[in-house]
């Protein structure tokens, strides 16, 4: 009888007893390590169970000689093949017929027991006949015989024509897939349980509806273990076991089922007694079909039938009402026309304005840090060489106030002046960076970046593909508060190591690129109300008729990445 004349029930017992005598065979090879010539203890052997496996089945003894490769066999190895015994005297003989994806895991498996890896060797791999069709062999061993220093002389073992027991199993695997893709195309769910109500096995449309990836992953579980109520899960278990207790079916149970998400559905279901080859009922298969639609039809139409008698009353006095209403409806059409027409020339002036505004808001920002360069922080400096002068004038002069605690004084007084000094130009260079006038954006930037390595201890790295980058103040400013934003945000949410900036020239456009290797997070997520930092970029940006995008992943970090309108 071929494979594909049998049934996957004799398929499975013809794979349970190659499994035993594969297990059996394997104990045989352990019983060898105590001998030093496995083929001599094979043909000393009487009237036992190994030797009538070896001379009944695709089966064959081989010994190698681990130094010379050289290998001795039983000729029904190469039988098996379709060659004649003297055409094979080293294993490489062998290893050169074995499929080219198999050849490195066998020789890996062999190298890894010779090496103490791996207490025997074994394998399975195709081999190719002298037909030019391949056969799989299960191949087994162990090292029988080693040196004075432990090192592996002598390796014996068997190899098993496993041909059939492959077929076997690819038939048992294309007859499980297609019995599951029948069940997933199913337009209801599946599913099917033990005596004990433990779930087997479902299709697709059951997995998802109860939060599962796959169909695989309600093995094992229980009705306890879904999204249901306890009530819900109580009246199911109850069913269940009344159709197996009477080994008959309940048909059409018109129920509640909730969803993983919370959502409830009307189903129609019907469960069945699960049967083996023996006709015993070993568990229960359910069948339903959703009927949410219909259900809400059935509400909805005994609500439409009570308002039926009052709606045919109503009918003349809506007609009237309708016809006032669609004159009322074309005046309103006329007016969200107009209304309309005036929201565009609304918006565009909003966007006037707001450019308008910003620029003046820098402006203004100018102004003030112009103001405390030249009066604030140029009062203090005088006073700083004053009372420095002052100090060392009562230092010398004076013979009634110990100059100790003048000096003492004037000290904590320096102090507190150069302190004033420095909030002075922490607050210019808040409202207008000092050294975007000074130095240019591209100098700007490494000196920023370089600042905030300093005193955060975050690595920067700025990457400048543009040699003489020539950019107007607005744009200079609004990448400049971009960066500084982006790096706002890092220091706060991302937890990175790394942050890198790129300047790059493509098609007409100036690109700068902010990423770091922080937490990242999800961008299809609604953005807080108050996230005015992101929202502050987007608008900047947008003023200058560029664009922004922003990528992120969840433990990927996140990039920036900014284009405006450049020509070099």
């Amino acid at each position: 009888m071929y494979i594909h004349d049998k049934t996957n029930e004799e398929l499975q017992q013809e794979l349970l007893e190659l499994r035993k005598e594969i297990t059996f065979l394997k104990a045989a090879v352990g019983i060898s390590n105590t001998t030093s010539n496995f083929p001599e203890y094979i043909s000393g052997r009487t009237n036992s169970r190994l030797e009538n496996v070896l001379q009944g089945g695709n089966l064959a003894w081989w010994e190698m000689d681990i130094l010379t490769g050289n290998v001795t066999f039983a000729n029904r190895k190469v039988e098996m093949l379709g060659y004649l015994p003297e055409n094979f005297k080293h294993y490489r003989d062998f290893t050169r017929l074995v499929h080219p994806h198999d050849y490195e895991r066998i020789m890996d498996a062999m190298r890894g027991h010779f090496q103490g890896k791996y207490d025997h060797y074994e394998t399975e791999y195709r081999i190719k006949t002298k037909s030019g069709e391949y056969l799989w062999f299960y191949d087994f061993g162990s090292v029988v015989k080693k040196d004075v220093n432990g090192a592996p002389l002598i390796c014996s073992g068997f190899v098993y024509d496993i041909t059939d027991k492959k077929k076997a199993e690819e038939k048992l695997q294309r007859s499980e897939n297609m019995l599951q893709m029948v069940i997933d195309n199913f337009p209801g769910v599946v599913f099917w349980k033990d005596r004990q109500c433990n779930y087997l096995g479902c299709n697709q449309s059951f997995a998802s509806s109860v939060g599962l990836k796959s169909s695989a992953e309600v093995v094992g579980k229980t009705d306890f273990d879904m999204p249901w109520t306890e009530t819900e899960t109580n009246n199911y278990l109850k069913e269940d076991r009344t159709v197996m207790k009477r080994a008959k079916a309940k048909l059409h149970i018109v129920e509640s089922l909730r969803q993983f998400d919370g959502q409830v559905k009307y189903v129609n279901t019907s469960k069945l007694p699960l049967r083996d080859s023996n006709n015993q009922v070993i568990g229960v298969i359910g069948v339903s079909n959703d009927i949410s639609t219909l259900k809400m039809a059935e509400q909805e139409l005994i609500k439409m039938n009570k308002e039926l008698a009052f709606q045919n009353a109503e009918k003349e006095r809506h007609a009237a009402e309708l016809e006032v209403a669609n004159l009322e409806f074309a005046a309103q059409n006329a007016e969200i026309e107009k209304y309309s027409a005036e929201l565009v020339v609304t918006n565009k002036t909003l966007v006037f304005l707001a450019a308008n505004l910003q620029l003046v808001h820098e402006k203004e920002r100018v102004n003030l840090a112009r103001e405390i360069h030249d009066g604030l922080a140029q009062l203090l400096v005088v006073l700083k060489m004053d009372i420095g002068l002052y100090k060392k004038k009562i230092s010398k002069t004076n013979k009634v106030i110990q100059p100790e605690d003048i000096i003492a004084e004037m000290e904590q007084l320096l102090v507190q002046v150069d302190n004033a000094n420095k909030s002075a130009r922490t607050i210019m260079n808040g409202l207008r960076p000092e050294q975007l006038d000074l130095l240019g954006f591209v100098a700007a930037t490494e000196v920023h970046l370089c600042n905030f390595e300093q005193t955060h201890h975050i690595k920067c790295s700025f990457e400048n593909s543009i040699p003489c980058l020539n950019i107007y103040p607005d744009l200079a400013l609004a990448l400049f508060r971009i960066l500084q934003e982006s790096l706002n945000n890092i220091l706060k949410h991302a937890m990175a190591t790394l942050v890198t900036v790129q300047l790059s020239y493509r098609a007409n456009k100036l690109v700068m690129k902010i990423s770091d290797n922080g937490t990242g997070f999800d961008i299809n997520k609604k953005c807080r109300s108050d996230s005015y930092g992101l929202i502050g970029m987007k608008e900047r940006i947008k003023l200058l008729n560029g664009n922004l995008d922003i990528t992120s992943k969840l433990g990927e970090g996140t990039t920036i990445k900014v284009e405006v309108h450049y020509r070099t």
